[in-house]
């Protein structure tokens, strides 16, 4: 196993960065690609590579925080997408022997890099929970900063996206399969309850029931869920 971390070229780069200006984002430092490979040797002597796109768990990138950026302005880490927008991936900030670090966890090759985004949600302005979400805004986990009520009861799909963005899974374009029958193109929040089925977050009997207010037992079940994605 080899892991390979790559400079992208400076239109790619020039590309991420009007993506996260048009998000009112910045991009901290130039993103990098990050690409685990199988190396195999034949009786010949010579090698091949097979590139690994997907994991069953996180894998961790680590990035040297340049010195003199701030890591205080780091908000999260994030991969782009094929379609050239970008996710959250959990990320932990540290200091090791005087230097800075941002630890990325994800389970898929593409490029990373870490973004300065600072979020205000309105409704949460003299909320108890008016830090947490204004950190999940701002680390992309909650999708719907202008419209979110914090009292107001959520949907099964509404759930669901927040999982898997809070988890790093959510990928804007990709492909999967939709195992059930009440959930289609149209719906707003498909690309989050399909995630989550194909990790084994949510499940149903061919019925998602994604517009259904989610009950504290189903929170906790899709939430245990998790704990082996």
């Amino acid at each position: 196993m080899e892991v390979k971390i790559t400079k992208l070229d400076e239109k790619v780069v020039e590309k991420y960065n009007e993506v996260a200006k048009a998000n009112s984002a910045e991009l901290v430092f130039p993103p990098v690609q990050f690409e685990i490979v199988a190396k195999t040797t034949n009786t010949d002597g010579t090698t091949k590579e097979q590139s690994i796109n997907k994991f069953s768990n996180y894998v961790e990138r680590v990035m040297e925080i340049p010195s003199g950026v701030d890591p205080s302005k780091i908000t999260t880490g994030v991969v782009f997408n094929a379609d050239g927008t970008y996710s959250h991936v959990p990320t932990e900030v540290y200091q090791k022997n005087g230097k800075w670090y941002a630890r990325l966890n994800s389970m898929t090759n593409s490029d990373y890099s870490v973004i300065w985004n600072p979020v205000t949600v309105k409704s949460v302005e003299h909320h108890w929970a008016k830090d947490a979400v204004n950190d999940m805004a701002s680390r992309l986990v909650v999708f719907n900063a202008e419209s979110f009520e914090p009292d107001k009861a959520i949907t099964r799909a509404d759930f669901a996206e927040y999982i898997v963005r809070a988890l790093g899974l959510y990928r804007e374009g990709s492909k999967h399969e939709n195992n059930f029958k009440d959930v289609t193109a149209t719906d707003a929040r498909i690309l989050g309850i399909l995630i989550a089925n194909e990790y084994g977050i949510v499940s149903g009997d061919m019925l998602m029931e994604h517009l259904e207010e989610i009950t504290r037992l189903q929170e906790k079940k899709q939430w245990l869920c998790t704990k082996e994605p």
